[in-house]
């Protein structure tokens, strides 16, 4: 969970994402989640020093966040390498 300036928080929840408040409450901001779209995870970014997938803006009202969508990544079998001939 990361928070805002403002008192907002950002969390993932069953692939989505949710910004919670106390004035506010919890609000669904994604509703297409899935194991192949990803949200506020970093993205590919870890070489350049990203490790995190939420930005809050600077008076903490605003958030900007990844998306990755890997539906069209099929499945790569792992065979098991332990037994002759794999």
């Amino acid at each position: 969970m990361e928070e805002s300036s403002a008192g907002f928080a950002a969390y993932v929840e069953n692939n989505n994402l949710f910004v919670s408040s106390s004035f506010y409450g919890n609000k669904q901001v994604t509703k297409d989640g899935s194991t192949n779209i990803v949200y506020a995870q970093s993205v590919h970014r870890d070489e350049f020093g990203i490790s995190k997938g939420t930005f809050w803006s600077n008076n903490g009202k605003l958030l900007a966040y990844y998306r990755m969508d890997q539906s069209m990544v099929t499945d790569y079998p792992i065979i098991d390498w332990t037994k002759y001939p794999p």
